[in-house]
């Protein structure tokens, strides 16, 4: 969760303003706590303004993270503040507010289908997928990311987990360090058009994979992008 809320600050602000509505996916939302926790930390955009949907294979996970509550030892690492703001604590577990989860679509979706009838081409800005292709073969890995790249507009960014990489799969993403971890991106036609933020994605986050100087090299020469 740590990991999402870092993400957001750090790449959401300078996507926001360049764009209209930023669209944020959140891949096997699962509790959702991760879902909310990005929204809370953006929650400075209007409603019109931010597209944040968040799916799961199982009915049963999207029917319990749409309501958005959770046992209070899940929230423990909340700050008073934020817990103030964006929680209220009923019957011994929080629940988000009504107007969080408003910020919210959650959805059924299967990630190895072939057809995502519920994503247009280049709607959306941020994809969070967290421990899912870990799972999945080789080709239905190939097949979710094309689906990404087509889901993504230009300069949009995907983030992955901490033991997922896209290291040596021939995908069309852009592999860039950041901080001394690798997320990807649509290549954008003009490169002034969607700057890459500055800084480096926190410490402790736990998802974004940690690399090596060897490998750091080879991935600059591999992912180097084509004039």
């Amino acid at each position: 969760q740590i990991a999402f809320c870092a993400a957001l600050v750090q790449f959401g602000p300078p996507l926001r303003s360049l764009l209209p509505v930023l669209g944020v996916y959140g891949v096997s939302c699962a509790l959702s706590l991760a879902t909310f926790s990005m929204v809370a930390l953006d929650r400075g955009a209007l409603p019109s303004e931010l597209d944040c949907w968040a799916t799961d294979l199982n009915p049963v996970a999207v029917e319990t993270a749409a309501k958005g509550r959770y046992a209070i030892r899940r929230l423990l690492g909340v700050s008073e503040p934020r817990l103030a703001r964006y929680f209220t604590l009923t019957q011994g577990q929080y629940e988000v507010t009504p107007q969080l989860r408003e910020m919210v679509r959650f959805e059924g979706q299967n990630l190895a289908a072939p057809l995502w009838t519920q994503v247009q081409p280049q709607s959306l800005d941020l994809i969070f997928c967290r421990n899912v292709i870990i799972y999945f073969d080789q080709p239905t890995i190939l097949g979710v990311m094309e689906r990404f790249y087509d889901s993504l507009r230009p300069g949009g960014w995907l983030f992955l987990g901490y033991s997922e990489s896209l290291f040596r799969l021939p995908t069309r993403f852009e592999m860039i360090e950041v901080g001394g971890v690798f997320v990807y991106r649509r290549p954008v036609r003009r490169v002034a058009s969607m700057p890459t933020p500055p800084g480096k994605i926190e410490d402790g986050c736990g998802y974004l994979p940690k690399i090596s100087a060897a490998t750091s090299e080879a991935a600059r020469v591999r992912c180097k992008p084509s004039r």
